[in-house]
């Protein structure tokens, strides 16, 4: 919402960029996750990785953002 209705563009830009870092962390933080579940042939929870009032609307703006930063930054 901050980015969509922020009016200054070099603001909007750096408000972009944290969106699509913070994007790209959670994205590495879920897999990490998963790994480990895998590796030590555990159950993983999907309530341990729930954010609140997170929804499919959300979850895709998150993954384009963080394949967004992973294209700029060549990761």
């Amino acid at each position: 919402t901050a980015i969509d209705n922020c009016r200054d563009e070099k603001l909007k830009f750096e408000l972009q960029q944290e969106f699509d870092r913070k994007s790209y962390l959670l994205k590495k933080q879920n897999t990490a996750y998963k790994q480990y579940c895998e590796d030590n042939n555990l159950k993983p929870y999907a309530e341990r990785l729930k954010t609140a009032k997170w929804d499919r609307e959300q979850a895709m703006k998150a993954a384009g953002a963080a394949r967004r930063y992973q294209n700029a930054k060549g990761v």
